[in-house]
């Protein structure tokens, strides 16, 4: 859900050609389909959502500038392996949990209305990301002045 919703927000800031937006996984088997309770929570047909799983690879540690993590234990892991990694709830303006964010809950075992409340929690902080990764952009774009 979280690369879906931010996928439409780079689009909708016209950044998407010079940001890639994508989904990996510490833990699920390649090539899973999005669960279909994601799908309805973000009110997409089945034929709309071309998403498979995938696991972080070599080439993603190498080439991805930033993680966003939904857990802690994944930036952990992640920030291990030498990317920078970060909260995604780090980005919610209205978050209580401190600089650091706080772990997006993982709906998978829950009804309709766990992946409702995951969705909330992922849009809260989509807007704070936006703003993080075009401040990015604009400081790489920046000349140097020496």
């Amino acid at each position: 859900m979280a690369e879906h919703l931010f996928r439409c927000a780079i689009d909708d800031a016209g950044l998407a050609d010079r940001v890639a937006v994508g989904s990996r996984s510490l833990r699920v088997d390649a090539g899973a389909p999005m669960d279909p309770r994601a799908v309805r929570t973000l009110g997409l047909g089945a034929a709309e959502v071309a998403h498979r799983s995938a696991p972080v690879d070599a080439a993603d540690l190498a080439d991805t500038d930033l993680f966003v993590c939904m857990t802690r234990e994944h930036r952990e892991q992640l920030a291990a392996a030498g990317p920078a990694a970060l909260l995604l709830t780090r980005f919610d303006p209205s978050a209580t949990d401190g600089a650091d964010g706080a772990d997006v809950p993982d709906p998978i075992s829950g009804d309709l209305d766990a992946y409702r409340r995951t969705r909330a929690i992922i849009e809260a902080a989509v807007p704070g990301l936006l703003a993080h990764v075009s401040r990015a952009l604009t400081s790489a774009a920046a000349p140097e002045h020496g």
